[in-house]
């Protein structure tokens, strides 16, 4: 590190991304703020803050309890970061910048098999792929935090689909801030793809999830 008292120290972090240049298979949002002066010569302070989500699922039998590892590739759990969108991005600026009294409310939504989201979906438009709401629980599934530590929150308990109907093929989840089954309205925070696959599942099956936010400035 140069003498900043020489005035030749410049300090360059990853900021926020311009929305064109934001990639679908992006895990991470980057909050980004910078500080320049003038001494003499131009010195640049820049800093930046990461947030990685990561959804982990696995399969029971809803009566025995017994974990299906055949229906997840033969594995006993997925783990898959996930994207924030856009409007999901603004979101989080505007409540952190701006808000004032904000009760935060998101849940979590099933999608169909092989999504492809993108930065610019919402809840009224995703091209690339459909919620699926063929499951018992008549609402999206509320997302409960538990409390903030190390730079990182979870969900304060696993949420739990429970199939309805046979042959039923799930590709990924998404996060909302309205709760209604197949409802355009709301924000949209995050997708999620399954990396591995599909998952195709049947009546009585539970799907179950948990997720993680966690954050750095690196």
């Amino acid at each position: 590190m140069n003498d900043f008292g020489g005035y030749e120290e410049i300090i360059n972090s990853p900021s926020l991304p311009p929305t064109s240049n934001r990639k679908p298979s992006s895990d991470a949002l980057a909050l980004g703020d910078e500080a320049s002066c003038t001494v003499g010569r131009a010195a640049k302070v820049s800093d930046g803050i990461k947030l990685r989500g990561k959804f982990k699922i696995w399969v029971t039998d809803s009566k025995t309890g017994e974990i299906r590892e055949n229906y997840l590739h033969g594995k006993t759990y997925l783990e898959e970061s996930n994207m924030i969108v856009d409007e999901g991005i603004d979101e989080v600026l505007d409540k952190w910048l701006k808000g004032s009294g904000y009760t935060a409310a998101h849940y979590i939504g099933l999608t169909d098999g092989t999504p492809t989201p993108a930065a610019g979906d919402d809840m009224s438009s995703h091209a690339g792929w459909v919620e699926v709401t063929a499951y018992d629980e008549a609402a999206r599934q509320t997302a409960a935090w538990a409390a903030v530590s190390g730079k990182s929150v979870s969900l304060s308990s696993a949420l739990t689909f429970t199939v309805d109907t046979n042959s039923t093929t799930i590709g990924g989840l998404f996060m909302s801030t309205n709760s209604t089954k197949g409802g355009s309205t709301g924000l949209l925070m995050s997708v999620v793809a399954f990396t591995a696959g599909d998952v195709t599942l049947n009546d009585d099956d539970t799907l179950n999830v948990s997720y993680t936010i966690s954050g750095d400035d690196s």
